[in-house]
């Protein structure tokens, strides 16, 4: 189990993948407790870890998913901004060497 936190640290497909394995222990260790008519105390740090591990998950698939659609809709804004910004600083250079120019007259 330490192995597969180890891994959860990590970046990657390797990191998701310790993170099924450690969520499918923890369910399996709750479910245990469940049967063997444990009390909550025993069973609450299995849950708990097993909602951290399940909100990570989550957390994945949304910035994943995310991702996706930024590069999908918006080149087109990226590339108007990038084109504004660049007008931008070529009229504040040309107005900088207009006042150079003045300034040598």
């Amino acid at each position: 189990m330490k192995i597969f936190f180890f891994f959860s640290i990590s970046k990657g497909r390797i990191k998701q993948l310790a993170n099924i394995v450690l969520l499918m222990i923890m369910l399996g260790a709750v479910y245990t407790h469940y049967a063997l008519h444990d009390k909550f105390d025993r069973m609450a740090p299995g849950i708990v870890f097993s909602l951290l591990l399940i909100t990570r998950l989550i957390i994945y698939r949304q910035e994943k998913y995310s991702s996706l659609n930024i590069t999908n809709e918006k080149p087109t804004e990226l590339n108007e901004e990038i084109e504004n910004e660049e007008d931008e600083e070529d009229q504040i250079d040309d107005n900088q060497k207009i006042l150079t120019e003045k300034k040598k007259d």
